[in-house]
């Protein structure tokens, strides 16, 4: 298994635990797996840095991680929409994880809440959602199944009785 962790720069000191907690969960959960790592501006950015890890085939699923934090313009508003309706695209369109990690919060309180406090670590649970979904969408092991249980001709000769309809009746 290959991640790709995209981090915003932008408000670094908190971007930096949410990162560390996706590590700490690949390290304990998940010790076999490659992290690839890219850093770009800003929350903005997160889904073309996911967009050039998957394909570039450098890792299997991307996770962004990035805070956004509400000023006094509308500027929180569309950097917000952009960086998550931007993963969500790009997710649908290659049909693999990416996972969502932008803290969208109104002030510092809010952050700390979420980077190890009375809501969790939100690093840490980003790291394990996307993990988990790549894992229940991963049919590699299905395949390899498959292919032995044809091979052994415990379903007929073809593939075509495994998938077989049941008639119909009027």
């Amino acid at each position: 298994m290959r991640v790709g962790i995209v981090t915003a720069k932008y408000n670094t000191e908190y971007t930096e635990q949410l990162r560390q907690g996706a590590l700490d969960f690949f390290k304990k959960h998940r010790p076999k797996a490659e992290v690839v790592e890219l850093s770009v501006p800003g929350a903005f950015e997160l889904p073309l840095g996911a967009k050039h890890l998957l394909e570039s085939h450098f890792c299997d699923f991307a996770i962004c991680y990035g805070v956004v934090i509400k000023g006094e313009t509308d500027h929180y508003d569309y950097v917000c929409r952009a960086a998550q309706e931007g993963c969500l695209s790009l997710s649908l369109e290659l049909e693999t994880p990416v996972g969502f990690g932008v803290l969208t919060v109104h002030n510092h309180e809010q952050i700390k809440e979420r980077l190890g406090g009375k809501k969790g670590h939100k690093g840490f649970d980003v790291a394990k959602g996307s993990c988990e979904l790549f894992e229940s969408m991963d049919f590699t092991l299905h395949d390899e199944v498959m292919e032995s249980v044809l091979q052994e001709g415990q379903h007929g000769d073809s593939p075509e009785n495994i998938f077989q309809l049941p008639p119909t009746t009027n």
